[in-house]
């Protein structure tokens, strides 16, 4: 696990085919991924699995004050580092989590914003969909639940190119997405419709399956 202090490298980012996830910005300034979050134990879990995969294209932070949050995104960008990524708790340890990341959206508007779920957390099924809808939060994903989480990947991976894809100089933003823990889930909004996608899912308004879906 890493802090602002701690840049250090791991293993590369494996994309998938056509994709293009090392981190950078027009500059050529490696981003950062800061995952936020009260349980510590989450905390070093996602650390560690991000830092294994993309720690040689991306600066993996660690932020364990939620309110600290806006002031060590402002020192990453103070320092020349973009942030590409902010993921952060939602559940029982931070029942204030979706609110800590539509924040995001004011201090750096570029940056994805990503609801970190564990797996068969329920409750935390329409609330996360609800954010989604009202703008506050623009993906979701199941914390790792074995190592390598290949799923997890698959929709960081995912996200990451997104969000190089935003950058000056390269094309219009993707689709947003998503890797749920929610097998059977009543019918969200139809403004945001969900397409099956390589990875696999299906819709919402009939249940979920953990896979990867994107929503338009």
């Amino acid at each position: 696990m890493l802090t602002e202090d701690q840049l250090g490298a791991g293993q590369q980012a494996m994309a998938p085919e056509g994709a293009e996830a090392a981190g950078g910005s027009a500059g050529g300034e490696r981003a950062a991924i800061v995952v936020v979050g009260r349980d510590a134990g989450d905390r070093e879990a996602l650390s560690r699995e991000l830092s294994k995969r993309y720690g040689a294209d991306y600066s993996i932070v660690d932020c364990d004050k939620p309110a600290e949050l806006g002031t060590r995104m402002r020192e990453l960008t103070a320092a020349g580092t973009p942030v590409a990524l902010v993921i952060g708790g939602v559940g029982e340890a931070d029942p204030d989590g979706i609110e800590v990341l539509a924040q995001v959206r004011a201090i750096d508007p570029t940056t994805s914003r990503v609801a970190a779920v564990r797996w068969g957390e329920w409750d935390t099924a329409r609330p996360i969909f609800d954010a989604i809808s009202m703008d506050k939060i623009d993906h979701w994903v199941t914390r790792p639940v074995q190592n390598p989480d290949e799923d997890f990947h698959q929709a960081i991976t995912q996200f990451l190119s997104e969000w190089n894809s935003e950058q000056p100089g390269t094309g219009p933003r993707g689709p947003r997405s998503c890797a749920t823990p929610f097998p059977a889930m009543a019918s969200r909004s139809a403004s945001t419709t969900p397409t099956p996608t390589a990875g696999g899912g299906y819709s919402a308004k009939t249940g979920w399956s953990r896979r990867n879906c994107q929503w338009y």
